[in-house]
């Protein structure tokens, strides 16, 4: 403790040194050693203006040496604990005053049994290990959590205990001696019991002699050491005249620890109040000083106290005479606190008068008992303008009495009143949220289920550079807010390397023939305005590619029998194009019908290693400059799952989170994806949504994608080839020997490993992408056999033309396992589609509130009728929704 304060002193002196004035002065509160050693490094550091304010009428504090039967005994401290790294045993080494003490060392022959025999040394010895060692035996254990009682206990019972389980006589005495040694454990800890003191504790014993006594003079003598006085009295420090003792602080309760009082009534001393102040107003032959509820500290100005009343009897204290006032809070202050505190008399006193002033009549209103309407509130409906008879607002209210969810409060009665709440932190939360700001709409929060920000935004560390679990790339350039956002800040590069296919035999394939086929895919890839050529209607874009490919490929390669057989084969190659671009399971789900539009420009863009997390960056305005950041910060509250959205219940929107934790708000946007829609909408909203609504989200089609990231110490591959697609054989396909993992129809999983291509900024990792309707299974694989069967779908497809080396970190994405996304993102689903009407508009459509209001708004990239499926297709719809609710208050 010595050490720690003579640091602090130090601390002390070299700012005095530095920064203060000339003669600052210093009080200090206590002369226990703590005090002593502060007040002797600042004198001897000429810093002189000090004064020690001591309660007791004494120096020492908890070091208390006395006379007792004319010799020196310590009533409190007594041993010096150690020597190396302990400040007094460095003070007084040299001056001969300390000595080893046997006491409580040793306990052979001194441990008596209460029928007056001593104990056996042997047992004693025993117990004298594990006992007086506590500290070091409970360390054999994992402590984490437990009491120094429940630590010792496991150890005595496994040392001791079951040791002597079969000798009657010693299990009798070891039994018997659990309390001899909690109570030697207790005298060391100064603990009442055994349970109180943790196991783990961060103190370190100083090394040495822990029993160490004074040879004279008892503890007391380390002050005289501390001022200099031992051994040569001449040479004490100027401290005496610094001490001052007998004066207890009595405004020390007057702080930020202490500064609040509540008062509790007992019976007894409540039916004693008229006879000890029987002044001022009374209710059922009480006085009125029962209804003081307590004191409140003014913080900035610290000696004075707000002295709170309550009940009916209020309107008449405030008619009292300021005397009798006074007079009654001082006897209930010294009544409750007299005893722990030397309470002076106040000075001056000024108290409120709500009730009595005609201007007010009260302080704030509350919601009546049996008034509450679930449906509506009599705040709004006090709030209505009243017209004139020409049907114009003339007059209009306000106040707190006026708001329906911050009434009694000042911000209700000046503030813009409009509160949002975001369900999720994904790109269209973070957009809803920064525009909203920017509008100087501040009462927002985000609840969002994950440890993160984000949503299927989720850039990591991996190998040399962020990688992104989710959204990579930036699709096009002309009228994307992603692009328009980042285009001038070089972050972003076009990704222009091709994809080198391989045959599963190790061959590449004849680049001119992939062509041939990858532009026929290229075709169908977005085909919102094929419907010239072709009849789209009701056809998917598996449907729509073989037509293509019978009639254009099939038929100009009929002579061919080699790349004939290629071409069949080729058709699994295809629909692992399309699934991936998709997310959809099978290219017999997604719709060649669509109103997906691209935006013009590469629909490649990727990030130069600092992953697509610097869009959110961007929108908060964190990057480039993070100084400039939106105070978006505190209105995040993450790892809150929404389990519950009442929304139609009343004027306000309630929200209810997993462990029962409520908001509430004016507005409500929803960005959830629609996986989370499609599994939980039953019963997240109360009431149940539209059947217009439900059937949107049944309509929109959701699946996923998986992407696996391997990390190779040393790369394999070169320059020239950084992007691999497999295309299998059908005689390879059908005889794969890797046994592990989930299969379909006979196939295993690893023929929906479509492709790998190398990181951006990333030279040593690989990006692989698996699509199919095996991705929800493959997602839940042992990351060894996941890694296994990549490796072995690579080394069989390029293992010929690389030396393929092992992978050092595996890590993947799990979009379908997550329960607050259930997929990666959204697709129109074959049969689905209609010109007329457009689900993904459906679905955005807000829903009205109990008074005919909009309250419940959604967003998300599958709310985006010609941008689904994007991030900036997600952004857009977060702005769209935040400019909404802007647009509805500035029509109010």
């Amino acid at each position: 403790m010595l050490r720690l304060l003579f640091c602090l002193a130090f601390f002390v002196v070299y700012k005095c040194n530095g920064a203060l004035a000339a003669d600052p002065s210093v009080i200090i509160v206590g002369a226990g050693p703590a005090g002593i050693a502060a007040a002797a490094k600042l004198l001897e550091n000429s810093i002189t203006n000090i004064k020690i304010i001591e309660a007791e009428d004494r120096v020492g504090g908890r070091i208390k040496s006395i006379v007792f039967a004319d010799r020196d005994v310590d009533e409190g401290a007594q041993y010096c604990h150690g020597e190396e790294g302990n400040v007094v045993y460095q003070l007084v080494k040299d001056l001969d005053l300390l000595e080893h003490s046997k006491s409580l060392t040793d306990l052979t022959a001194k441990v008596y049994y209460s029928n007056g025999s001593t104990f056996d040394p042997a047992l004693t010895k025993e117990l004298e290990e594990i006992i007086l060692n506590y500290d070091e035996v409970i360390k054999e254990d994992n402590i984490t959590g437990l009491s120094l009682g429940e630590a010792f206990m496991h150890q005595y019972q496994t040392k001791i205990i079951d040791k002597y389980s079969n000798d009657e006589e010693k299990l009798k005495i070891v039994t018997e001696g659990i309390r001899f040694a909690e109570n030697l454990i207790l005298m060391h800890e100064g603990a009442f019991y055994w349970e109180e003191p943790a196991a783990g504790r961060h103190y370190t014993a100083c090394e040495g002699d822990q029993m160490m006594s004074w040879k004279k003079r008892g503890y007391q003598i380390i002050f005289d050491v501390l001022t200099q006085s031992y051994p040569d009295p001449s040479k004490k420090l100027p401290i005496d005249d610094k001490i001052t003792l007998n004066k207890k602080i009595s405004t020390i309760w007057w702080n930020d620890e202490d500064g609040v009082f509540y008062f509790l009534w007992s019976d007894e001393d409540l039916n004693k109040t008229m006879e000890e102040f029987p002044f001022g107003p009374t209710r059922d032959g009480v006085s009125w000083v029962s209804h003081i509820v307590g004191l409140v500290q003014v913080e900035a100005n610290p000696n004075t106290l707000i002295v709170w009343v309550s009940s009916d009897i209020v309107p008449e204290i405030e008619q009292t005479s300021e005397t009798i006032v006074l007079e009654g809070c001082m006897y209930v202050i010294r009544k409750f606190l007299g005893k722990d505190y030397e309470v002076s008399g106040a000075d001056q006193i000024i108290r409120s008068q709500w009730c009595s002033n005609p201007n007010f009549r009260g302080t704030y209103s509350f919601e009546k008992t049996g008034y509450y309407e679930e449906n509506g509130s009599y705040q709004a409906q006090l709030a209505e303008p009243l017209n004139n008879d020409a049907g114009s607002p003339v007059v209009l209210f306000a106040g707190e009495a006026t708001s329906p969810k911050h009434y009694s409060t000042c911000n209700s009665g000046f503030s813009s009143d409009l509160s949002v709440i975001i369900v999720g932190a994904g790109p269209a939360g973070i957009a809803a949220a920064t525009k909203l700001l920017e509008n100087s709409i501040t009462d927002v929060k985000i609840l969002e289920a994950e440890d993160r920000i984000g949503g299927r935004i989720n850039s990591v560390k991996f190998g040399e550079a962020y990688v992104d679990v989710g959204a990579e790339y930036c699709h096009g350039e002309e009228g994307n807010v992603v692009y328009e956002l980042a285009k001038d800040f070089d972050i972003l590069e076009s990704n222009s390397t091709e994809y080198n296919v391989y045959y599963s035999n190790g061959t590449k394939l004849d680049s001119n023939f992939v062509e041939e086929i990858e532009s026929l895919l290229l075709e169908l890839e977005y085909t919102g305005d094929e419907g010239e050529d072709y009849n789209l209607t009701g056809k998917s874009l598996g449907d729509l590619f073989i037509d293509k490919f019978n009639s254009t490929l099939l038929k100009k390669y009929k002579n061919d029998p080699e790349k004939l057989k290629i071409l069949n084969e080729g058709l699994r190659f295809a629909e692992g194009f399309i699934v991936t671009i998709e997310g959809s399971f099978s290219w017999f789900d997604s719709s060649a019908d669509t109103d997906y539009r691209q935006c013009k420009g590469h629909q490649d863009i990727i990030w130069k290693g600092c992953g697509y997390k610097t869009i959110l960056e961007i929108l908060m305005k964190s990057y480039p400059d993070p100084n400039k950041k939106l105070a978006i910060d505190d209105k995040i509250h993450l790892n809150k799952k929404v389990t519950k959205i009442n929304w139609n219940m009343s004027e306000i929107v309630t929200v209810q989170t997993l462990g029962n934790t409520s908001y509430s708000a004016d507005y409500v946007i929803f960005t959830p994806s629609v996986g989370v829609l499609k599994e939980r909408h039953e019963t997240i909203f109360s009431p149940q949504l539209p059947p217009s609504k439900q059937e949107a989200i049944e309509a929109i089609g959701y699946a996923g994608v998986l992407k696996i990231f391997m990390y190779f110490p040393i790369r394999w591959w070169g320059d020239d080839e950084k992007n691999f697609s497999f295309f299998w054989s059908e005689e390879d396909i059908n005889s794969i020997d890797f046994r592990d993992g989930p299969t379909k129809n006979g196939l295993s999983w690893i023929v929906q490993f479509r492709d790998v291509g190398e990181a951006p900024s990333n030279p040593n990792v690989l990006i692989g992408w698996f699509g199919g309707d095996l991705v929800p299974e493959i997602e839940k694989l042992p990351l060894e056999t996941l890694k296994a069967g990549c490796i072995y779908v690579i080394k069989k497809f390029l293992g010929k033309s690389y030396n393929v080396t092992e992978v050092g970190q595996i890590m993947r994405s799990t979009w379908c396992s997550n329960e607050n996304f259930r997929g990666t993102y959204s697709y129109t689903k074959t049969g689905l589609y209609k010109k007329e009407l457009s689900f993904p508009t459906e679905l955005a459509q807000p829903l009205n509130g109990s008074v005919g209001k909009p309250v419940l708004f959604f967003a998300g990239e599958a709310t985006n009728s010609v941008h689904f499926s994007t991030v900036h297709g997600a952004i857009e719809t977060g702005y769209r929704e935040a400019e909404r609710i802007i647009a509805l208050q500035k029509k109010a």
